[in-house]
C-alpha cells in the first residue's frame, strides 16, 4: 500500500512540475515588452538621433501608452514622428516638453489589435547637444492585452543609452538580439579613428541587411504544428477506450507541448545599417532663405557652403526653380570661392534648372563660402521654392576625393503683384519701389492737374487696399515720421472731373535696424614655404532686409597709435588676410544691409609678433631705465648713508649744547664702559 502511495506521489510531483513548465511556457507567450531602439548608439554633437519605440507581443495587445524622459542639457527633442505607426487612434496626442526634465507622453490605441515583433509607435527625432552618456528612459509605460478585459501584459521596458562625442568614425557588423539587448560580450558598434583614405572604401555602401528568418526554421515550425494536430486527434479518437493509458502518460504531452510552445520566439530581427551616414558632412544653402519680391524685380540668390570643419576642394551645385515664376537673368555674379570653373555656370529658364560646378585648388574650410551668386527675375505672382537637387555633391580636399554627405537648405520666396497704374506716385526719400531704406519719415508726392476735384489717401501694409471714394485732401503730397519698420504701402485715389479713378499704389520698405552681432573667426594657413597667413570667417543675418554686402579694412597699429580711418574694401568670407611685417594689427568687418544700416566686429592678430622683435624693439628703453636706476640708487646710498647723516648728528648736538658732542678722537675706555654697565 506504502508502495503504491509513494509510486503515486512521484507520479503527481512528475506532473506538477511539467504543468508548472508548461503555465511558464503559457505565460512568456502572453507577455510584451515595450523598448527603444537606434540604428547607432555612438553619435557626435549636432548630429539628429532617431530613435525608434516599438513594442514586442507574444500575444494581442490594443493599448500602449508611457512617459519618457531624457536630459535637456545633452539632447532636445526637436520631433515626433507617428509615420508607420502601429496605432489606430490616438487617445492621447504625443506632447513633448524640452524644460529641465525633457519628457514626451502618449496614449494609443490599435483597433485591431497587433502581435509580433518590432511593432513601431513612435520615432523621435533629437539633436545632440553636448558631449557626454544619455540615458532616455521609461518613467511609465503600459501595454494592455487584446483580451476584452484589458489585461496589463508589459514584462519589460527597455531603455536606451547615447554616445555623443565631439566628432568620431563608426563601423558596424550584425550581432545577434542577445548582444543588442545585453551589449554584452562583442560591442554592438565598434568605434575606431580610420585614416580618411578608408572612407573611400564604403561610400557606395548604400545598406547591409541580413535575411530575418531562415526558410528551415518556417518549415520546422509548420511541422511541428502538423506533429501537434496529430496528437490531438490521436488523443480525442482512444479517450474512451484508454483512459487509463492517457492518465498515466498525460504529463509526457505537457512536456512535449512546453517545449514546443516556445518555439515562434526563435526568429532573427533586421539590423540595418546605413553606410551613407558614415561619410563627413557639410551644408549648401541659399541666402535669402526667404522673401518678398515684386512682380518684374530682380533680387540675388547667394549660395553658400558651411564645411562643418571639413576640408572641401570640389563643389557641384544642381539649381531647381519654377520657370514659370521665375528666370534667371545671371547664373553666377561677383565673387566665388572657385578657382577653376569645371564648366562654365549654366541654366535653362524652360525646365528651371540652373548648374554650377567648380574646383578650390587649395580647398577651403569655411563656415560661410560664397559658392556663387545667381541673379533672379520675377515673372508672375504667388508662392514659390528655390530647390538645391539632391543631385549636387561635393569632395574632401584628401587626395582621394572623397564624397561629403550634404544637408541642403532651400528657399521660399512670395512674389505679390505688379503695382497697378493709376496717378503717379513719387518719392524723395524713398524713390525706389522694391528698395529698403532707413528713413523712416517718408515723404511722397503725386501729380495733380489742373481739373483735379482731390484725392483719398491711405497709408497701411496692404499692397491691394483700394481708397473708398471720399475726398480727404485736396494736397499733392504728404509726409509721415517715425513709421515702424516693415514694409508700407501709399494708396491714392484721385477724382477728377466727378469720376473717380483707378487706385495708385506706392511700396515703402524700412529697416531702421542694423544687422545682428557677429564675431569674426580667424585662422591660420601655413603655405609650404612656411609663410603664415590668416583666414578671416565671417557671417551674419538681417531679420528684414538681408545682408547686402561686407567691407574689410584693416589697422596696422604703429607706437601704440591707431589709424583713425582703414581703407574698406567689399568683400566676401573667407578673406585672406594681407601679409604685413607689422607686430600687430586690427581687421574690421563691417555688414551692411539692403537698407544701408551698418554692424560692425572686429578682431586683432599678430602677425609680425616674436619676443626677439619686442626686445629688439624695446630693449634700449629697458637698459636705460636700469643704469638710470642704479645711478640713483648709488647717489641715494652715499647722501644718506653717510655725509648727510654726519651733518644731522652734528647740527643736534649744536643745539643740544657743544659740550655733550662727542669728540671724534676720544675713544671709550674700558673703565668707562664698566661704569656704563653699572
Amino acid at each position: 500500500m506504502s508502495r503504491i502511495k509513494n509510486n503515486s506521489l512521484y507520479k503527481v510531483f512528475i506532473s506538477s512540475f511539467f504543468v508548472a513548465l508548461f503555465f511558464l511556457s503559457y505565460n512568456q507567450a502572453f507577455s510584451a515588452d515595450i523598448r527603444m531602439v537606434s540604428t547607432f548608439h555612438n553619435y557626435k554633437v549636432g548630429d539628429t538621433i532617431k530613435i525608434n519605440v516599438n513594442v514586442n507581443s507574444k500575444t494581442s495587445v490594443n493599448a500602449v501608452s508611457g512617459v519618457i524622459n531624457f536630459p535637456t542639457d545633452k539632447v532636445s527633442l526637436s520631433s515626433v514622428s507617428k509615420d508607420d505607426s502601429i496605432i489606430s487612434l490616438w487617445a492621447k496626442d504625443p506632447v513633448f516638453l524640452n524644460d529641465n526634465d525633457g519628457s514626451i507622453s502618449f496614449e494609443g490605441i490599435i483597433l485591431n489589435g497587433f502581435i509580433g515583433k518590432e511593432g513601431q509607435i513612435l520615432t523621435l527625432n533629437f539633436k545632440a547637444k553636448k558631449e557626454g552618456t544619455v540615458n532616455i528612459y521609461f518613467n511609465y509605460a503600459s501595454v494592455l492585452a487584446n483580451d476584452g478585459n484589458g489585461s496589463e501584459v508589459v514584462e519589460e521596458k527597455k531603455s536606451i543609452t547615447i554616445n555623443i562625442k565631439e566628432t568620431f568614425i563608426v563601423l558596424g557588423e550584425k550581432l545577434s538580439e542577445a548582444q543588442i539587448e545585453e551589449g554584452s560580450k562583442d560591442e554592438i558598434l565598434k568605434i575606431v579613428e580610420i585614416p580618411k583614405e578608408a572612407i573611400l572604401k564604403i561610400r557606395k555602401i548604400e545598406e547591409i541587411n541580413k535575411i530575418p528568418v531562415n526558410n528551415l526554421v518556417i518549415l520546422f515550425g509548420l511541422l511541428v504544428i502538423l506533429i501537434l494536430f496529430l496528437i490531438i486527434i490521436y488523443g480525442i479518437y482512444y479517450i474512451s477506450k484508454f483512459k487509463k493509458y492517457i492518465r498515466k502518460r498525460f504529463f509526457i504531452f505537457i512536456f512535449l507541448f512546453s517545449l514546443l510552445s516556445p518555439l515562434p520566439s526563435f526568429a532573427n530581427d533586421i539590423i540595418n545599417l546605413n553606410a551613407p551616414s558614415l561619410l563627413p558632412r557639410s551644408e549648401l544653402f541659399i541666402s535669402p532663405r526667404t522673401g518678398d519680391f515684386i512682380v518684374g524685380s530682380t533680387f540675388d540668390a547667394p549660395i553658400y557652403i558651411n564645411t562643418l570643419g571639413n576640408d572641401v576642394n570640389a563643389i557641384s551645385v544642381k539649381i531647381k526653380f519654377d520657370p514659370r515664376k521665375l528666370s534667371i537673368i545671371r547664373p553666377s555674379g561677383g565673387k566665388s570661392i572657385f578657382g577653376i570653373w569645371v564648366e562654365p555656370p549654366s541654366y535653362d529658364n524652360q525646365k528651371g534648372t540652373a548648374s554650377l560646378v567648380g574646383v578650390i585648388p587649395d580647398g577651403i574650410v569655411s563656415s560661410s563660402g560664397l559658392v556663387a551668386t545667381i541673379t533672379f527675375k520675377v515673372l508672375s505672382s504667388g508662392d514659390t521654392n528655390v530647390f538645391i537637387s539632391n543631385d549636387s555633391s561635393a569632395n574632401m580636399n584628401d587626395g582621394l576625393g572623397t564624397p561629403v554627405r550634404l544637408s541642403l537648405g532651400n528657399a521660399y520666396y512670395n512674389f505679390t503683384p505688379k503695382i497697378p497704374d493709376g496717378v503717379l506716385v513719387f518719392s524723395d526719400t524713398h524713390p525706389m519701389e522694391g528698395h529698403w531704406y532707413n528713413n523712416n519719415s517718408p515723404i511722397i508726392r503725386w501729380e495733380n492737374s489742373d481739373t483735379t476735384e482731390g484725392f483719398n489717401v491711405i497709408l497701411d501694409n496692404n499692397p491691394n487696399t483700394i481708397p473708398s471714394t471720399s475726398i480727404l485732401t485736396t494736397n499733392s503730397s504728404i509726409s509721415y515720421e517715425n513709421l515702424k519698420d516693415g514694409v508700407w504701402y501709399l494708396h491714392v485715389r484721385e477724382k477728377n472731373k466727378e469720376v473717380w479713378g483707378n487706385p495708385s499704389h506706392f511700396q515703402i520698405k524700412i529697416d531702421t535696424n542694423k544687422p545682428a552681432l557677429f564675431k569674426p573667426e580667424a585662422s591660420i594657413l601655413e603655405e609650404i614655404s612656411g609663410t603664415r597667413k590668416y583666414s578671416l570667417s565671417f557671417v551674419t543675418t538681417d531679420s528684414l532686409s538681408n545682408i547686402s554686402h561686407y567691407e574689410v579694412g584693416t589697422i596696422e597699429k604703429k607706437n601704440e597709435i591707431e589709424i583713425a580711418s582703414p581703407v574698406f574694401i567689399e568683400t566676401e568670407s573667407p578673406y585672406i588676410v594681407p601679409n604685413t611685417t607689422e607686430d600687430s594689427m586690427r581687421v574690421i568687418v563691417r555688414a551692411f544691409d539692403f537698407a544701408g544700416n551698418m554692424q560692425e566686429a572686429y578682431v586683432d592678430l599678430y602677425p609680425g609678433y616674436t619676443l626677439f622683435k619686442s626686445f629688439k624693439k624695446y630693449g634700449a628703453y629697458l637698459l636705460g631705465f636700469l643704469v638710470i636706476f642704479m645711478l640713483f640708487e648709488l647717489l641715494f646710498h652715499y647722501l644718506f648713508g653717510h655725509h648727510i647723516l654726519s651733518h644731522v648728528k652734528k647740527a643736534y648736538y649744536y643745539f643740544k649744547g657743544m659740550s655733550d658732542y662727542p669728540k671724534e678722537e676720544e675713544k671709550p675706555t674700558e673703565e668707562s664702559v664698566n661704569n656704563i654697565d653699572k
